[in-house]
């Protein structure tokens, strides 16, 4: 159904399996096919449930937090995703991602302690140049803001 992109056929066999099985893989796969439709709040439950039920993967920290984010709920996807950090703190995409909240969020100093890491280990990556510069356009703004 994924490939097909049969969403709705999807979120209809994944409820069903989670709901006979109490399998949190059916449950992540099924906030899935409902983020995939755009019906966050579900697809938050979805994978509120999955967590709830083993949360020893990080990933569905972080497809909760992207469900969260699409939500428009940027705390409580920076919430989420350091959760996953909990798990695997050195994981690169993960603190990309943190980072990209905080800037999202408009917390431009927890943006810069977290680009610190990722500016170590790649301080070459056009990703991670390019969150430097809005970073730094952000902060220039920020400041013009409270010039008198």
């Amino acid at each position: 159904y994924f490939q097909k992109q049969l969403f709705s056929s999807a979120a209809a066999l994944f409820k069903e399996l989670g709901e006979s099985t109490n399998d949190p893989v059916h449950f992540s796969h099924l906030g899935l096919a409902l983020y995939k439709q755009n019906d966050f709040p579900s697809a938050k439950d979805a994978y509120q449930r999955a967590v709830s039920m083993d949360d020893k993967r990080p990933q569905r920290f972080v497809s909760l937090a992207q469900v969260y984010r699409a939500m428009g709920q940027c705390n409580n996807a920076i919430i989420t995703l350091k959760k996953a950090l909990e798990l695997e703190e050195k994981n690169l995409d993960f603190l990309f991602l943190l980072a990209d909240l905080h800037l999202e969020a408009g917390q431009l100093d927890h943006c810069a302690v977290v680009i610190g890491p990722l500016d170590e280990v790649s301080p070459e990556d056009v990703d991670v140049k390019s969150l430097k510069k809005e970073l730094k356009k952000m902060k220039a703004a920020e400041e013009e803001v409270k010039k008198p």
